[in-house]
């Protein structure tokens, strides 16, 4: 995609730590038959969690083969966290010029990356730190609790990056759902 075209569609972009519900916010407001939004598809060479879908919620690959969309220049942007790879291919990105609304949900890099488009709209969700911890405790029972401070360390390390070099047009506290998409679809204010 070239970013000097006019994008006809927007781009929401939801941010916050692990465990606010950027996953669960993304699905629900694509579920809204007021809103006309699709997920932005990512690749990521992490394994898919219980329920999780090839091709629906992202699309799964090898290192070998995340490695070759990127030597072969398919990717808009790209980040290493907590052991996996995650990326933006430009396919996803054509859907914006031709007027879709998409949301995406990334980590700090793919953030600062993707703000760099016309008509992205940053959203900033955050949650109080022991409410984090045990939603990603409930997400995954097999995370020790080492391992979910180092992930929320990391988080909080990469939230105060974010905070001083992203305009976040909204920072939303996700601790009700329906309150969190209410403030979405007021921001949004996109077409029926």
């Amino acid at each position: 995609m070239q970013t000097n075209k006019t994008l006809a569609g927007k781009l929401l972009i939801l941010f916050g730590p692990s465990g606010v519900g950027k996953t669960t916010v993304l699905k629900a407001l694509c579920a809204r038959p007021n809103i006309k939004l699709r997920p932005l598809l990512t690749i990521t060479t992490r394994a898919p969690r219980p329920a999780e879908q090839h091709g629906k919620h992202y699309n799964f690959v090898s290192q070998a083969e995340f490695l070759e969309l990127q030597t072969s220049n398919q990717l808009f942007e790209s980040a290493h966290f907590m052991g996996n790879f995650y990326a933006t291919p430009h396919s996803e990105l054509d859907a914006l010029l031709q007027g879709q609304n998409l949301v995406v949900a990334v980590e700090l890099a793919g953030l600062l990356q993707l703000q760099t488009l016309p008509q992205t709209i940053p959203v900033l969700l955050t949650a109080p730190l022991d409410v984090l911890r045990k939603r990603l405790a409930k997400r995954d029972q097999t995370l020790p609790e080492t391992a979910i401070t180092q992930r929320l360390t990391t988080d909080m390390a990469q939230l105060a990056s974010a905070k001083q070099q992203v305009n976040f047009a909204l920072t939303i506290e996700n601790l009700a759902l329906a309150g969190t998409l209410q403030q979405l679809e007021r921001l949004l204010n996109l077409p029926n």
